[in-house]
């Protein structure tokens, strides 16, 4: 995203960024969302059910990663600004119950697709201990959690909540849990500020609202 940012910059092009950076400068238009505080409120959530073996799932976590879980030394070594801000975010509440980032399972989908998340985790459910709940970086993941728990025997079917992040019109069918961001409005205001840029440079710089969304797909921890 950086360096395509860079060359329209060169070119002098007009642009509007439908995601926030860190480093925006004072003069550069966006909109987007608080990622980090959306996926604190699902982690929240999660957590207070009482999950404390948690999984997170992202696409194209580390550059070249390989499917499943990886090592990250810390969520400000993963490059990709909207993964960062979303695992952050997950950190973040269970860092409030004491669940530290080592503590936490990151894993790795390399795409983000229904069959690359069941490939990602269906190794981790075969664990003795496996997660009690899968947090994912997008809807699409989650159902791709989804499809990997319904693919095991019934008797071999780990009870597992599952989040995800954006309320495509599959989640709700699926009963997902799920962070709802105002896709439609993202790209109406990012057309509006493009069209017709602020005469203010603040008024360019704009963050939606998210909502939670409680479904099926999560539950108190299972008992032992």
């Amino acid at each position: 995203e950086e360096w395509a940012l860079d060359v329209i910059r060169h070119r002098g092009l007009p642009y509007v960024s439908t995601a926030p950076r860190d480093n925006a400068g004072a003069d550069e238009r966006y909109v987007g969302i608080d990622e980090r505080a959306a996926a604190r409120s699902a982690a929240a959530h999660v957590a207070g059910l009482g999950h404390r073996r948690v999984a997170l799932l992202a696409d194209s976590v580390l550059p070249d990663a390989p499917a499943g879980p990886l090592t990250v030394a810390g969520v400000d070594q993963v490059p990709h600004p909207t993964t960062r801000g979303r695992l952050a975010g997950f950190a973040d509440a269970f860092a409030e119950v004491g669940v530290g980032w080592a503590e936490l399972t990151v894993v790795n989908a390399p795409g983000n697709s229904r069959k690359a998340a069941a490939a990602a985790i269906a190794e981790l459910f075969d664990q003795p201990a496996p997660p009690t709940a899968v947090l994912a970086g997008s809807d699409v993941l989650a159902l791709g959690v989804l499809d990997a728990l319904a693919a095991r025997p019934a008797h071999d079917r780990p009870t597992v909540s599952v989040t995800g992040f954006d309320d495509v019109p599959e989640a709700a069918a699926a009963g997902l849990t799920t962070v709802r961001q105002p896709a439609e409005e993202k790209g109406r205001i990012a057309a509006e500020l493009l069209l017709d840029p602020p005469a203010d440079p603040a008024a360019g710089h704009v963050l939606l609202p998210t909502a939670l969304v409680v479904r099926d797909s999560t539950g108190p921890v299972p008992r032992s």
